[in-house]
């Protein structure tokens, strides 16, 4: 592991002010103030180790607590148990492969902030990690139904779709990722791959270029994706369709009443969106 230095601790500063800061600019100055003052009595004890006899006694603490960046979150979070940084503190467990603590981490994490995205994130890749790909499923479904842009969450998702065989489930998810990102080389490739039904396509990778966020991409994801980006026209068209393959939904129809309603007041502000396909 490599040693903790000054250098180190720093970066690690400026990368939890960052996170922080996101989240609440108060917190994220709160959080730089008591890291620094970590760093100086970090600084001091290693000065008094070196005066004793120059290299320090082995620690008796296990090898994770002397993780400099898990030590950081570890203190954060002993004195506010509230914090929203137990999400990259998941993170960091579950990158050591400490997939037990990286789920309890994000559990009692989201008894504090249940609708915190990211935190939902940290707790589905840990769950996948650990071989529960069923709670996965749920957790990323869950970030997705709140935010289908979320693309952390939907390339979980495609991952969980392979493993599963759930070949319909990984098209409409490729399908929405294409959609957010086309320069996903890999996704496009892989939905080239993917017949309408789920099914291998006869023509394969090499078969017609997929042209971005195509017609034949029919769900509530990709709906929703537009709706949030304020394409409600390209939105309401998909839910259309929608209505035609689900017509006893009646979530569908309020759904584009609510899309009609945006729409209209948008037009009666004058602030027509351009909606055409490049």
């Amino acid at each position: 592991m490599a040693a903790d230095t000054p250098e180190t601790g720093l970066k690690c500063v400026f990368d939890l002010t960052r996170f922080a800061n996101r989240m609440n600019p108060r917190t994220g100055r709160a959080v730089q103030q008591e890291i620094s003052k970590r760093l100086l009595k970090g600084k001091a004890r290693m000065s008094d180790k070196g005066k004793e006899g120059g290299v320090a006694a082995a620690s008796v603490d296990p090898e994770w607590e002397q993780d400099g960046e898990i030590a950081r979150y570890r203190e954060i979070l002993a004195r506010e148990p509230s914090s929203v940084l137990f999400a990259p503190l998941s993170e960091a467990y579950r990158k050591r492969g400490m997939l037990s603590r990286a789920i309890d981490v994000c559990i009692r994490g989201l008894a504090h902030h249940p609708n915190l995205l990211s935190g939902r994130v940290a707790l589905a890749r840990a769950l996948y990690d650990a071989g529960d790909i069923v709670k996965a499923r749920q957790e990323a479904e869950t970030v997705i139904k709140s935010a289908p842009e979320n693309l952390a969450a939907l390339r979980l998702l495609a991952s969980i779709c392979r493993d599963q065989g759930d070949r319909e489930g990984l098209r409409r998810t490729l399908g929405a990722i294409v959609c957010l990102d086309p320069s996903d080389q890999e996704a496009r490739d892989e939905l080239q791959g993917i017949g309408p039904d789920g099914e291998p396509s006869a023509a394969g990778p090499s078969g017609a270029g997929f042209a971005g966020c195509g017609r034949e991409i029919v769900t509530r994801t990709l709906a929703e994706i537009y709706a949030t980006q304020g394409y409600y026209e390209r939105a309401i068209e998909i839910f259309r369709k929608l209505r035609i393959l689900e017509p006893g939904d009646e979530s569908l129809r309020r759904r584009i009443e609510e899309l009609r309603l945006k729409a209209a007041a948008r037009l009666s502000r004058g602030k027509p969106r351009n909606e055409g396909r490049n």
